[in-house]
């Protein structure tokens, strides 16, 4: 699996030799030398602020860790948000920072499947809300396929009257049955006879 992929490229991590060749140290008043003159004065916060404007991410991540969990947490935020348009970085920042508005907001409509599955996967109980944030989307997409998908992500988020709304009526009943028997298969707190009389009402 991944893990065991990822242990055997770090596996010899520690006997990988570096390079043998000699490296100067730039004392110039380049971006490089400044950057250098930082590190050696043990200004992290300039040195990790010049790398972020060099777009030395690793660097100023490397550098920031060795400040403080304030300073590299700042640079994180900085990164992710920067390069939050890519899908890497959205799904990545959504974790990192326990941000998941983004994630329902900013994913396009057709990638509705693993934005779901990434927010049952990560977010823990903040994933209704992402659900439910999908589900508005998609209801209020023009292509009538996305209704179908409108209801998935809002009985995901167990929002059980707009499932009702996004679905046709000959289809609520069993959609409401299912949505009952995974509720109680998952543990949860609904009120069964709430949640009964909304089914009766959005059944008939």
């Amino acid at each position: 699996d991944a893990h065991t992929l990822l242990e055997r490229k770090l596996s010899n991590v520690d006997s990988v030799q570096p390079p043998t060749n000699t490296v100067n140290i730039p004392q110039g008043e380049d971006t490089e030398s400044l950057i250098c003159r930082a590190l050696v004065c043990g200004n992290l916060e300039e040195a990790a602020e010049l790398c972020l404007d060099a777009r030395r991410t690793a660097d100023a991540l490397v550098i920031a860790s060795l400040s403080s969990p304030e300073l590299f947490q700042k640079v994180l935020k900085y990164h992710l948000n920067s390069t939050s348009s890519d899908p890497v970085s959205l799904l990545t920042g959504c974790v990192a920072l326990r941000a998941w508005r983004p994630l329902g907001s900013r994913a396009a409509a057709a990638a509705w499947r693993p934005v779901a599955a990434h927010a049952l996967t990560h977010a823990q109980a903040g994933h209704a809300s992402v659900c439910e944030q999908l589900g508005d989307k998609l209801s209020k997409d023009p292509d009538p396929a996305y209704k179908e998908a409108a209801a998935i992500c809002f009985a995901l988020a167990h929002s059980w009257r707009a499932v009702a709304a996004a679905r046709g009526a000959g289809a609520r009943a069993a959609l409401a049955a299912l949505i009952r028997r995974a509720a109680v298969d998952n543990g949860s707190h609904t009120n069964v006879s709430k949640l009964d009389a909304i089914i009766t009402e959005y059944a008939a």
